[in-house]
């Protein structure tokens, strides 16, 4: 049988009735975007705003009315939005994947570098643990 480039009537009557199921799937598949879009735009902002709202209660919880710092808390923050982007990333992978997060259970060490001025005395532990001084809000200074 002669080699052609030409295609055959049947090829060419499956390849249409492929495009046009391709061409109509899509449309179904925006026509279904389409319906549920808004609805799940707007349970998205609301989720959103409700765990903004949590983030902020344990941002007051911790660092206004306890001790923590607020470089400290800033910095488990932006270490947790990372550890839930690299999961998002492994499970959009199909990778199985979960959060390690361990309780506080007290032990650690928190540590502050105080800066000042050549024109500022020294630091002293007097200093660092007054209440009403400076460093009033620095509770892993005191002694």
């Amino acid at each position: 049988m002669p080699r052609s480039k030409r295609v055959g009537a049947e090829l060419k009557t499956q390849l249409a009735e492929a495009r046009a199921d391709v061409k109509a799937t899509r449309q179904a598949r925006r026509d279904a975007i389409g319906r549920v879009k808004d609805n799940a735009a707007q349970r998205l902002r609301e989720r959103t705003a409700t765990l903004l709202a949590a983030q902020k209660q344990l941002y007051r919880r911790y660092c206004q009315d306890n001790d923590l710092y607020w470089a400290t808390y800033n910095d488990v923050f932006r270490n947790h939005k990372t550890a839930v982007q690299r999961i998002r990333r492994q499970r959009l992978e199909g990778k199985p994947a979960t959060l390690r997060h361990h309780r506080f259970d007290g032990t650690g060490t928190i540590t502050v570098q105080l800066q000042r001025t050549a024109a500022m005395p020294p630091h002293s532990p007097r200093m660092l643990s007054d209440p009403a001084g400076r460093y009033h809000n620095f509770s892993s200074c005191r002694g």
